[in-house]
């Protein structure tokens, strides 16, 4: 069965040339989804947001029109429905971008289809999307096992009932300066007078809303409160951080970050590596 790439182009980067060059040598035909798809999708329209036709137009300036890497196949723009025909019969390689899986569900729902990982931009579906962590290492010493099992008995002393967190801090001499515990404020009984606002909110999706400080942001108001210095310092949490609390130590500027489980979501794990953070899994 021919394989077809099925794209939305709001905009033409990196990502689109790397998706594009991964499955250049594979697929028979190139489509774009055009206006008439996109507006069906959602009446707001991204207003940096490129014509279909133009991004039809750089792609077949970047990878039809290059003597030096010449590719085969079509390219097309999906501007109507009767265009759809040409995807018929055949298997769709595309990503989880919630305009193309709309096209899918509704235009060819009985298409097989792959769905590629590669980051192309924040929607609906990626930003409350949970991937696996990509650790830069793993760790099976004894002070690393020993200074998690202390961040555990920290997250044990929670009355947050949706986050057992707990958070040891320790400084690049190698000496427990802090530790900390998803803490409800301005009491611990919070969530018991007047319930908790996490209840109205589906787990793994608004962090933000919680009447708890987390672990990391309690270890970081902590240094600011006391004066200890975080430069060069290793933070261990038994749970990855969510997205608020990675950028707070990222920009702190803890150096090694050691967890034991969890996911990453959001831009956590990017900006904790974009700020030279070591990610590792204690074992």
């Amino acid at each position: 069965m021919e394989k077809i790439l099925l794209l939305y182009v709001p905009v033409f980067h990196a990502g689109y040339v790397q998706l594009i060059n991964k499955y250049k040598n594979e697929v028979a035909a190139v489509f774009v989804i055009g206006d008439k798809f996109i507006e069906e999708f959602s009446s707001r329209k991204e207003i940096r947001a490129l014509d279909p036709l133009v991004a039809v137009r750089i792609i077949d300036i970047v990878f039809l029109r290059d003597p030096l890497s010449p590719v085969f196949w079509d390219l097309f723009l999906l501007r109507e429905e009767s265009n759809l025909v040409l995807a018929m019969e055949k298997e769709i390689i595309t990503t989880r971008d919630d305009v193309c899986q709309y096209v899918i569900k509704k235009y060819l729902p009985s298409q097989p289809v792959i769905y590629d990982t590669t980051f192309l931009r924040w929607d609906r579906n990626s930003v409350f999307s949970q991937t696996t962590v990509s650790y830069d290492w793993a760790s099976e010493r004894e002070f690393d096992r020993e200074m998690m099992t202390l961040a555990r008995k920290e997250a044990e002393k929670t009355s947050d009932w949706w986050r057992q967190i707990g958070a040891v801090l320790v400084n690049k001499d190698g000496v427990v300066v802090s530790s900390a515990y998803n803490r409800h404020m301005p009491s611990d009984y919070e969530p018991y007078f007047v319930g908790d606002p996490r209840d109205f909110v589906k787990a793994g999706e608004r962090s933000e809303l919680a009447s708890a400080i987390h672990a990391e942001q309690g270890i970081i108001a902590n240094a600011a409160r006391f004066g200890t210095p975080l430069m060069g310092a290793s933070l261990y949490v038994n749970v990855f951080p969510c997205p608020v609390c990675a950028k707070l130590i990222a920009a702190a500027g803890i150096s090694r970050l050691y967890v034991a489980d969890g996911h990453a979501s959001l831009d956590g794990e990017a900006v904790l590596k974009d700020a030279g953070v070591e990610i590792i899994l204690v074992k």
